[in-house]
């Protein structure tokens, strides 16, 4: 399980150090997490826990909108950060 927060952080100059935050191990998942709240049955199961403290639910429709908002949000700001750095994930 990631928690909703690490997704939200992705690629957003929030490091340590002012550069993006962008944890190898989270960015190796991300297709798993992906997979768990688009494909219909799930291959990998990668949960998202909200806020709440709660599992977002792939079978739910609200809770999985909730996580692949996230998620596309995050792949923009990846896109955003390789147009302006020159550099790939």
């Amino acid at each position: 399980m990631v928690h909703i927060s690490a997704i939200e952080r992705l690629w957003t100059k929030k490091g340590i150090d002012g550069t993006p935050y962008a944890p190898k191990t989270l960015i190796s998942i991300l297709p798993a997490i992906e997979s768990t709240y688009t494909a219909k049955p799930a291959n990998e199961h990668v949960l998202l826990v909200d806020w709440n403290g709660e599992v977002l639910d792939p079978n739910h429709s609200e809770q999985s909108a909730c996580a692949k908002a996230a998620l596309d949000n995050a792949n923009q700001r990846a896109k955003g950060f390789v147009q302006h750095t020159g550099t790939s994930k």
